[in-house]
Parts: C-alpha cells; sequence; structure tokens
C-alpha cells in the first residue's frame, strides 16, 4: 500500500504517545482486504491493534478507486473475505473501548 511506516513504529508512536499522555484515547483505521493481502497479514493487523489496544477502531473495506496506484492490481481478496474482516475487527475495540470508559 505504499506505506512510509512499520507496524513496529506504529506501536513505539502509540507506545510513546500514552507514556506522555496517560490516560489517552487512541483510535485507528485500517483498511482490509488490499490486494495481495493474505491471511497471515491480517492477523497481523489485528494483533497490532491488540497490542496497541486501541480504543476504537474504523475499519473499511477496500475497493479499487482509479488513479491510485492500486486500481490496476488484481483483486485477490473476495468481497466475503473482505466482509468478514470488517466484522471481526468491529467486535474487537468494544472490550477497550469499556476498560478506557472505566477510569470515567
Amino acid at each position: 500500500m505504499n506505506r512510509k511506516y512499520t507496524a513496529g513504529g506504529y506501536q513505539r508512536l502509540a507506545d510513546e504517545i500514552r507514556a506522555r499522555v496517560p490516560g489517552i484515547s487512541l483510535t485507528t483505521d485500517i483498511l482490509t482486504g488490499f490486494p495481495g493481502e493474505t491471511e497471515e497479514d491480517f492477523q497481523k493487523t489485528l494483533e497490532l491493534i491488540e497490542r496497541c489496544g486501541f480504543d476504537s477502531v474504523f475499519a473499511y473495506k477496500y475497493s479499487a478507486r482509479e488513479g491510485t496506484a492500486s486500481f490496476n492490481i488484481s483483486e485477490t481478496v473476495s468481497e466475503e473475505e473482505k466482509a468478514s474482516g470488517i466484522r471481526w475487527s468491529r467486535g474487537l475495540p468494544t472490550g477497550y473501548q469499556r476498560q478506557s470508559m472505566q477510569g470515567f
């Protein structure tokens, strides 16, 4: 996806923010079903979400957009798999949200 960061760098940033601002609420956006995404890739994304302890996750299905670098890449993830990934990830932040709200 041509991202300029790594999972490890992303987690270090989240850890640093939490160290500097205790009790801060962090959220993230994820895209599921990018062409070439494997089940292993998806599982690594979910593991990162859990390690970072995001309070909320906004998940979106990949869809080809004309004019983007990925537009001409063949889709390798079915619509059913994309939808399944979103359903699973939507259930993930519920516990985090409850944990973070306990302090209020």
